[in-house]
């Protein structure tokens, strides 16, 4: 707690500049991204080999039933208490028991709801692996609510530990398992494994100790935020589940299990990226939520680094989809490419990281709004689309539904902190320019080779990524807004 309450009182200095606040604890969450991406792809490309679409399917729709009862009851008392300014010791012990009786009650429904699930989407083997996987539910409520202290006083080296573990355990047994039985509970049994590991780091890795224990004016305070939370859940449950349900219901198992992995590739490493900077920027902001010029200013350095990494790998994705889908994964996971490309584009979208900074300033109403309007979008749009295009269609869809947000999210950025669309538009002119060029080169290169194995794959990443850093470098020679060594010259100065 010692460390804890010095990093407090560091981080609420009046002249702490968010950049630099942040980037103490984003090299860390970094890591752990990294982390988590190395072990992740691991753990798709065994699975993508031993198991095939079908059982990838077949554990979408278990956890589509978990997705479904967490999203409708989301409570967000996690948000609620990272982006309070004062201590939050007194709210732990309420907003952990608040969780533990959330989760019971939902191990419980899921266990009596599994048959019906299996009758709805015509999957019998569903039950019992929706039974099985409720217990992470439970596992996961019991953490010990003292590691919410990593993410609100910016202390990532434990948070980095602490999800790392738990990613590593989940790609050990999914693994192990997949190849000594080749069939679904290969995936159960990392998830499982996942959880329980995640349980006991938060026990080793915090000295708090959670009670039972409900104090009802505590719970209104934390709910008072977390409403909004929660009615934001359930919308965002249907905007980014939405298309699994849909998919599952009209096309099958073996469909869904192509489209999760589409959507997982193509938006992985954008998505862990874009995660890790929202949860270290929610934590900085939360912290200078009375300084609008130093947390526009923040902002506007958090969508520069964001570009200029998930931009350029992005554009590899799209190009390359189909030899690293045919090398890589396999023949039968090709129908998903177009798919997957399409979902690169909606990677992109998320590098704009607008939600941490309405969540800090008090306003998740905003993120409701926004949830609305690309739920009406989704809900006109996904039937007709997939019924003719298949899950392309489904893809076109969601990505409709996430452009369709993007005007009303940049207003109400504007009106909040002043950060003007012009002035991000400027931002992006850099890697947007860089990642197409970097895209032709690639393209160009790919045309001289007859066939394309493994090598002549990595010979053209090589190639678009040195293309994309010589660009890069010599922006910043003739543009000085577009100096990325002055930016990391400010990573630097933030590590010190």
């Amino acid at each position: 707690m010692q460390e804890i309450a010095s990093n407090k009182a560091n981080n609420q200095k009046p002249n702490t500049d968010i950049f630099a606040l942040a980037v103490k604890g984003g090299v860390w969450v970094l890591m752990l991204r990294l982390a988590t991406i190395l072990l992740v792809f691991a753990k798709l490309v065994v699975i993508a080999r031993l198991l095939g679409p079908e059982y990838v399917g077949l554990l979408g729709i278990a956890l589509l039933m978990l997705a479904i009862l967490n999203s409708f009851t989301q409570v967000g008392f996690d948000a609620a208490l990272i982006q309070r300014k004062d201590d939050i010791k007194s709210y732990l012990d309420t907003a952990w028991t608040m969780g533990v009786i959330r989760a019971v009650l939902l191990v419980i429904i899921l266990y009596l709801s599994a048959p019906y699930a299996a009758v709805f989407f015509d999957e019998a083997q569903t039950v019992n692996i929706v039974r099985v996987i409720s217990l992470t539910v439970l596992l996961d409520a019991l953490n010990n609510i003292g590691v919410t202290y990593f993410r609100k006083e910016l202390v990532f080296k434990k948070e980095f530990l602490f999800h790392t573990s738990a990613t590593f355990a989940d790609t050990v047994f999914a693994v192990s398992f997949a190849v000594i039985y080749k069939s679904v509970w290969a995936l159960v049994a990392g998830k499982l494994a996942s959880s329980c590991v995640r349980l006991s780091a938060s026990y080793l890795m915090h000295p708090y100790r959670p009670r039972f224990a409900i104090d009802t004016k505590k719970a209104l305070e934390l709910w008072k935020f977390g409403r909004h939370i929660m009615g934001s859940s359930i919308l965002q449950f249907f905007i980014l589940q939405g298309d699994d349900l849909v998919l599952a219901k009209m096309l099958g198992k073996e469909t869904l299990g192509l489209y999760r992995y589409a959507y997982r590739i193509s938006n992985m490493t954008a998505t862990e990226i874009s995660d890790m900077i929202a949860q270290v920027a929610f934590s900085a902001y939360s912290k200078l939520q009375d300084n609008m010029d130093k947390l526009r200013a923040g902002y506007f350095k958090t969508i520069q680094v964001v570009s200029l990494v998930v931009f350029p790998i992005a554009g590899g994705i799209i190009v390359c989809a189909y030899e690293f889908t045919h090398l890589v994964l396999g023949e039968q996971w090709l129908p998903m490419v177009p798919a997957m490309q399409i979902l690169c584009v909606l990677g992109l979208l998320k590098c704009f990281q607008r939600a941490p900074a309405f969540r800090a300033l008090g306003r998740p109403d905003i993120i409701l709004k926004l949830s609305c309007i690309r739920f009406i979008v989704l809900a006109l749009t996904i039937y007709p689309m997939t019924k003719k295009l298949g899950m392309t269609g489904t893809s076109l869809s969601v990505l409709a539904a996430s452009l369709s947000s993007q005007p009303f999210a940049f207003y109400c950025l504007e009106k909040l902190i002043g950060a003007k669309f012009k002035n991000v538009a400027v931002l992006l002119c850099l890697p947007i320019g860089a990642t197409l060029i970097m895209m032709l080169c690639v393209f160009a290169a790919k045309r001289s080779f007859d066939t394309i194995g493994l090598v002549s794959l990595g010979f053209l990443v090589c190639l678009g990524g040195s293309v994309y850093i010589i660009l890069i470098l010599l922006a910043g020679l003739f543009r000085p807004e577009y100096n990325v060594i002055a930016l990391f010259r400010d990573i630097r100065k933030g590590l010190n």
